[in-house]
């Protein structure tokens, strides 16, 4: 299924990957291949989560600064933690997700970006969840 986005962007413009599921898809095979040494690649995901130096921020503490954008399947938030770093928060609708059926495409979203590791793509450092939005 196709969505579409309404993306807010700062004096400086803004800069977006897009990667096509499908070369997610290709990229996920690549990766389960080459896990050596593991007969199951949600063990190895357990492991190679988010970095142990990630200062993890409760839900509660941040400070919602303002909408970012919104996409077929949620919005995104600046958020402020306490100590003042500044994230962009990604908030989908369990209900949609549910709905269009992409609950393996949300998953193997988060999946990659715990592993990738590069200048060019989005670090993520926390996962948020409670009864209406992950």
């Amino acid at each position: 299924p196709t969505a579409g986005a309404r993306v807010g962007a700062g004096p400086d413009g803004l800069t977006v990957l897009l990667i096509h599921i499908d070369v997610l898809r290709q990229f996920m095979a690549a990766v389960e291949s080459n896990v050596e040494g593991k007969e199951d690649f949600a063990e190895y995901m357990k492991h190679h989560q988010v970095s142990e130096h990630v200062t993890h921020v409760p839900f509660s503490k941040l400070e919602w600064v303002r909408l970012l954008g919104e996409g077929g399947f949620g919005s995104v938030f600046l958020v402020r933690a306490p100590e003042g770093e500044q994230y962009a928060l990604k908030r989908l609708s369990k209900g949609y997700v549910v709905k269009a059926q992409a609950e393996k495409q949300v998953a193997l979203e988060r999946d990659i970006l715990t592993m990738v590791d590069s200048c060019y793509i989005i670090k993520l450092f926390q996962t948020y969840k409670d009864k209406q939005y992950v």
